[in-house]
């Protein structure tokens, strides 16, 4: 237990960018030089390619998530003949590219290619593809396999928020997309999200690139929850100066509300709503501390001992004892 304890300690971890995405996967490694920007070999679902490091190497200790156990690890440093061929895959890739979209418009199927990867190998192809309607591709698989010449083939079929991770862009916000940049998972988003915050119900206003509601409507909805307690309710009537106002809206952003009566309308801030009513104002939120993209990757969180035995014994073969490690002997697979 202490030598497995010790072996796990030189663990470093480094976040990985993975051709067609922009959102980094985490690898373990003993490799303590790498650099921000090296390219890197690593093991995916459909065969080996190459990554660029987006982190320096960081300690085990410092790696924050639920999924600590599923880390694989990185496979080597790409050295000259993993750039050629990946290079040579590439130019390759496009060329499958156009020949899937001949064979599916042959074929009516109304598919829309959006890019195509091949391993290291040249031996395993992967197609990614988006459609209006299911798509049986049956009949183009044969077709495929014999022009192109590779072993396996694999079509993927890319839903719309995860063709948006795939593809990137720029947000209502002026910012990059959340889910090229850290978002791991989308969840779901309904339009009473909207109706919460106070916004538009007008679908091509709340909506994001991929056509589906934005996923920051999920990021302030706690906020906008625990705001709405501070605010008095729409629809209560109140004594203003001797008048009667009938609260008609608030703003939670600006700190605003707007009242009415039956002759004029008055817009006044919290405070001073309170102030004028003789009420006690409802206790401040709290502040939220704010934590940058890198911190979370870094932020200490301790993992129970049988995360860690169950780590070390299913990747035994790879981490053995550091002394015994020459380059180029890591290996794994990426977790997807």
């Amino acid at each position: 237990m202490e030598q497995t304890s010790e072996i796990l300690d030189t663990i470093q971890y480094i976040g990985v960018k993975a051709p067609n995405t922009e959102k980094a996967r985490y690898f373990a490694t003993f490799l303590e030089d790498l650099k921000v920007g090296e390219k890197v070999v690593i093991d995916t679902d459909y065969g080996q390619t190459i990554g660029v490091t987006t982190t320096l190497p960081f300690p085990r200790s410092h790696y924050q998530t639920d999924d600590i156990d599923k880390i694989h690890p990185l496979v080597r440093r790409a050295e000259e003949e993993d750039l050629r061929n990946f290079a040579l895959c590439n130019k390759e890739a496009l060329f499958a590219l156009t020949v899937a979209k001949e064979e599916a418009d042959h074929l009516g199927l109304g598919m829309r290619f959006l890019s195509a990867n091949y391993d290291l190998t040249g031996n395993n192809l992967v197609l990614y593809f988006t459609s209006d309607n299911r798509v049986d591709f049956r009949d183009l698989l044969p077709v495929m396999k014999e022009r192109l010449e590779c072993t396996k083939l694999t079509l993927l079929g890319v839903p719309p928020r995860d063709k948006a991770q795939m593809i990137g862009g720029i947000g209502i916000c002026g910012l990059p997309l959340c889910c090229t940049k850290f978002l791991r998972k989308f969840e779901g988003i309904s339009i009473g999200r909207a109706k919460n915050q106070g916004l538009s119900l007008n679908t091509s206003k709340i909506s994001g690139n991929c056509g589906k509601l934005m996923c920051c409507l999920l990021f302030e909805d706690d906020y906008y929850s625990e705001a709405h307690h501070q605010f008095p309710a729409v629809g209560t009537q109140h004594q203003i100066d001797g008048n009667s106002w009938t609260v008609a809206s608030y703003n939670v952003v600006s700190r605003t509300i707007k009242l009415t009566s039956d002759l004029d309308t008055l817009s006044l801030t919290l405070e001073e709503f309170f102030e004028k009513t003789r009420q006690k104002p409802v206790k401040t939120l709290k502040k939220q501390e704010v934590i940058s993209q890198t911190e979370i990757a870094t932020v200490p969180n301790k993992e129970d001992d049988e995360k860690n035995v169950s780590f070390f014994a299913r990747h035994k073969k790879f981490f053995h004892k550091k002394k015994n490690f020459k380059k180029g002997d890591n290996g794994g697979n990426e977790t997807r």
